[in-house]
């Protein structure tokens, strides 16, 4: 069982019922308390430091087959920051195909 919604305990609450029936278990403040009640023990660092002698090396990348690619790929919310500019009039805005002129 899990946690209900909160539509849920409310409509728990108005017919007068223990919200504590229809929540799991392991959401009580009971349950965290016995969690800790125990004695939790120290590791001492000479342990640490033995458990971690060996040398951790990174993992071997293997390239991905097919031609690299040149550029990198831009977010669709980045803006392409070149302005097009015309051969045939030198304006900007547009290129030789979509000229007016």
């Amino acid at each position: 069982m899990a946690m209900p919604c909160v539509h849920a305990v409310g409509a728990i609450n108005s017919a007068g019922f223990a919200i504590e029936d229809y929540v799991g278990s392991y959401y009580l403040a009971s349950t965290l308390r016995n969690t800790y009640q125990g004695e939790v023990l120290m590791i001492s660092s000479v342990d640490i430091a033995e458990a971690h002698a060996e040398v951790v090396l990174p993992p071997v990348v293997e390239r991905r087959p097919g031609r690299p690619k040149k550029r990198r790929v831009r977010s669709s919310t980045e803006e392409d920051k070149r302005t097009l500019s015309c051969s045939q009039c030198s304006g900007t805005g547009h290129n030789k195909r979509t000229c007016n002129k």
